[in-house]
């Protein structure tokens, strides 16, 4: 597998639990997270488990040296796996070349799947400073296009997504596509109670009665940060204190500090944290409703947020947007859509929140009921595994 490190936990909370739950193929897993570091810094190889060996590769953005390093990397493995099925999976833009220069230099046959995780040339160009050219813009497309072309199969998380795809590359209309939920792996959150909430807000010393607001993932222009900090800012409900708890990257925990404090929000009322993944579910349950926005654009419409998955199995309702590919709203107890054509409707966010404070319990425990009946990543791992049977069997299909 490789897979693009953009500072997330994206990889552990999804990723690599989706290819490990395909244990009936995966004896042995390489996963290759290419990170953005500079080209020099030395190669690290860890093992999750037995089976799964991680290669962190700081080689550089679209490096043509690195591109070399992880292609024979990949070409060893598979060379040394002659009498097993042999898939690759890419997902990101960066791998996107490394992927390329595997399939020009693997001399033997593997199959290989293709992760758009939404539209990542679009996505690229629309909200990242460094990539946010029309060259580089046309140069990912054509590599998007080798890559959909190629692949024995291609992982989306929407119908939307899949249409572009095939209008973007017409060959592929007869080839496999399954569509991905974006699940949750439910063993993480077995732990989370109510009466642990109310555990963790004393030592937090956040009060029983507050009203606690949380964000969970990194900064970008894409997540509707300011528009956050308006709606925290303007919520005020008669009695009730509010606080803004933000947990991001470690590299991103003062920059945001900062930011927040710039835009006129007192100290006392907001915690700025980096949290290890595994305590996350158990650091999300003090909360009560949790953000999730997403800004109006054309990438944004092919994406599924985890990080509302992840707010409902802790036991959070959540604020959340209509601009991506979800396109099942939550139940109204649960969620709360902004729609920005909509300012009247999103006048009554006051009135839901208080809804939720009134009743804590009673929507802690049906948005866990709810994300455990229908958010768990064990549907995405049987989607998943029918579409690599059918791959198997049919290797030279086109």
């Amino acid at each position: 597998m490789m897979y693009e490190d953009s500072k997330s936990t994206y990889a552990e909370s999804y990723f690599l639990p989706l290819v490990e739950g395909q244990q009936e193929f995966a004896s042995t897993i390489l996963f290759i997270r290419i990170t953005e570091r500079i080209l020099g810094h030395p190669i690290v190889v860890s093992h999750r488990n037995d089976y799964t060996e991680i290669l962190n590769a700081p080689i550089g953005k679209i490096s043509f040296l690195g591109a070399l390093t992880i292609g024979r990397k990949v070409r060893n493995f598979l060379r040394d796996s002659k009498d097993v099925d042999r898939i690759v999976i890419n997902r990101g833009i960066y791998p996107i070349w490394y992927a390329v220069v595997i399939q020009i230099m693997a001399r033997d046959r593997f199959s290989f799947i293709y992760d758009s995780d939404g539209l990542a040339a679009d996505e690229a160009y629309e909200y990242r400073r460094g990539l946010k050219s029309i060259p580089i813009y046309m140069i990912s497309r054509m590599a998007e296009f080798m890559l959909v072309a190629r692949a024995q199969l291609v992982l989306t998380r929407s119908e939307l997504t899949k249409t572009i795809l095939q209008s973007r590359v017409p060959i592929s209309k007869k080839r496999k596509f399954a569509i991905l939920n974006n699940g949750c792996v439910t063993k993480k959150y077995l732990q989370v109670t109510y009466e642990g909430r109310i555990a963790l807000r004393k030592s937090l010393k956040m009060g029983l009665s507050d009203l606690i607001l949380v964000y969970l993932g990194s900064f970008g222009k894409q997540y509707e940060f300011e528009e956050m900090l308006n709606l925290f800012r303007n919520i005020e409900l008669e009695n009730i204190s509010k606080k803004l708890l933000i947990l991001v990257p470690a590299s991103e925990v003062v920059s945001v500090e900062k930011l927040i404090l710039d835009f006129g929000i007192a100290p006392e009322v907001f915690s700025v944290r980096n949290v290890a993944h595994s305590e996350t579910p158990k650091m999300l349950s003090a909360a009560d409703i949790g953000f999730s926005l997403r800004k109006e654009s054309f990438s944004m419409a092919h994406v599924k947020p985890l990080k509302t998955r992840e707010y409902l199995f802790s036991g959070l309702c959540t604020i959340y947007s209509d601009t991506t590919g979800d396109l099942n709203s939550l139940p109204s107890n649960l969620g709360f859509t902004l729609n920005s054509a909509d300012k009247e409707r999103n006048r009554g966010l006051e009135n839901w929140v208080h809804e939720v404070l009134e009743n804590r319990e009673t929507r802690f425990n049906e948005a866990r009921s709810y994300a455990f009946e229908h958010l768990s990543i064990e549907s995405d791992i049987k989607i998943l595994n029918t579409s690599i049977h059918k791959v198997l069997d049919s290797p030279d299909e086109q």
